[in-house]
């Protein structure tokens, strides 16, 4: 007995012709076959039929895909897809069976699935995405679940091609509405329960929303966060009533251990100090945990314009009662410098400068230099800002300034300064103000002295 054995030949070149709704990257990308492989048969059938799936999601169902090779002197092989992609196959229609509590148009906003209309050709509705249409029957049943149908039923969507195109049919077993029963808790709730339902949203009566009651969820371990109870855990329990057509809640607490801020630490910051970061946050090292508390820090520190990231985190400390604090920064540029030149009609020529500093030396202080030069006209400046006045909340600014403008008939100069001084409220104790956060609202004060003087009359000037 005698086996002849032909080598499989390699692939130098892969060609593609008549695709024009897949591009060249797209279909060879189905197809998973490239040059200087081995020809296997098997896989380019396989390569194939995924390519057809490919072209499916684009609306083209009737493509067909065909392969040919040709032979080099070498023994190597070109292989080429020719590709009839045939007319799209659009959605003609959508219909909609057993709903009644919401009409198809509703539904159909829902879906992001469309039929064909006047600008399918231009942007691509009523093409067929099975998958898509998958993901909108579970679309579909969190609608209706998230309007008290808990016992909605959604069967799988129907797809009939007929001549003018696809019908698509959803069928609906809406069941009936439910509301909220009674609104309960279970385990050791913090600050007790009547303080807790206040973050609680759903109330007896109203129709049973999932969405809100995720969100109740998520308000209550804030909630219960802000008290130290960083570890908390919520989980609502419903029980449903089907002759009553109502869902009792019960928000199931375990509040875990009160926990304490142990340390705080400060990374990233190569020039900016760790004090100008530290007095932004509103936590300290040995108080209580508070989620608000982190989460406002963070936007304070962010506030301040000197990192173009900042995060914070938290680990666990050497109990579990206890919480560490890793802020996390990147810094940015602070500094500034502008040059420009124009010219007016009242100050012909003038050429302007500017430099100015946002973080000095890394603390936090604000500082400005500026002139502007013209023919008739001269004004130079400094500035500079200390938000943090001795280690106070007091903001302490001071500006000088010079100046001198040739009008036609007379000069005018001046020379001055200016004192300006802020006092955060809440410093005072005020954090609120007929229930608006007093958090950025500052008290100011001002002092400005500045000498004029006139010179170089025209002599005939009345």
């Amino acid at each position: 007995m005698t086996y002849w054995v032909y080598e499989r030949p390699l692939i130098r070149e892969l060609r593609t012709e008549g695709n024009k709704g897949l591009s060249k990257e797209d279909l060879e990308n189905a197809l998973k076959i490239h040059p200087r492989t081995i020809l296997n048969p098997v896989k380019i059938r396989r390569g194939i039929e995924e390519a057809k799936k490919a072209y499916e999601k684009k609306g083209f169902l009737d493509a067909d895909i065909t392969y040919r090779t040709e032979e080099s002197a070498t023994g190597e092989v070109t292989l080429t897809f020719t590709v009839n992609e045939n007319d799209k196959i659009r959605i003609k229609e959508m219909v909609f069976e057993g709903n009644k509590a919401f009409s198809s148009d509703q539904l159909r906003s829902i879906m992001a699935t469309r039929k064909q209309n006047l600008l399918s050709r231009f942007i691509g509705t009523g093409v067929l995405n099975r998958d898509a249409l998958k993901t909108d029957a579970e679309r579909l049943t969190a609608f209706y679940y998230d309007h008290g149908y808990i016992n909605v039923r959604i069967d799988e969507p129907r797809v009939e091609r007929k001549q003018d195109g696809l019908y698509v049919t959803m069928r609906i077993d809406e069941g009936e509405q439910f509301k909220i029963g009674e609104v309960a808790f279970s385990g050791d709730v913090p600050g007790g329960e009547e303080e807790a339902k206040q973050s609680v949203a759903l109330e007896k009566g109203q129709t049973f929303k999932a969405s809100i009651l995720r969100d109740d969820v998520f308000r209550l371990t804030g909630y219960f966060s802000d008290q130290g109870y960083a570890f908390v855990n919520v989980e609502p329990e419903t029980d449903v009533h089907p002759e009553d057509k109502t869902v009792d809640i019960t928000y199931r607490v375990d509040k875990g251990p009160e926990v304490y801020i142990d340390r705080i630490e400060v990374a990233g910051n190569t020039k900016t100090r760790d004090k100008v970061i530290r007095r932004e946050l509103k936590m300290q090292e040995q108080s209580l945990f508070t989620a608000t508390g982190l989460q406002y820090s963070r936007e304070r520190v962010q506030r301040l314009g000197f990192f173009e990231d900042v995060n914070v985190a938290t680990q666990r400390g050497v109990r579990n009662d206890l919480l560490n604090v890793l802020v996390d920064v990147k810094e940015a540029q602070t500094g500034a410098f502008s040059i420009g030149a124009g010219f007016s009609s009242s100050t012909s020529i003038i050429a302007s400068a500017r430099v100015q500093e946002n973080n000095l030396m890394g603390r936090g202080q604000q500082v400005s230099v500026g002139a502007s030069i013209g023919t008739q006209y001269r004004n130079t400046s400094l500035s500079f800002t200390d938000p943090y006045f001795m280690d106070t909340p007091l903001t302490l600014g001071a500006d000088l300034f010079d100046w001198k403008f040739a009008f036609e008939d007379f000069d005018r100069a001046g020379l001055g300064g200016s004192l300006r001084t802020f006092y955060p409220l809440t410093a005072l104790g005020y954090y609120s103000l007929w229930g608006f956060p007093l958090e950025d609202v500052r008290l100011g004060l001002q002092y400005q002295w500045e000498r004029s003087k006139i010179s170089n009359f025209d002599p005939i000037t009345p």
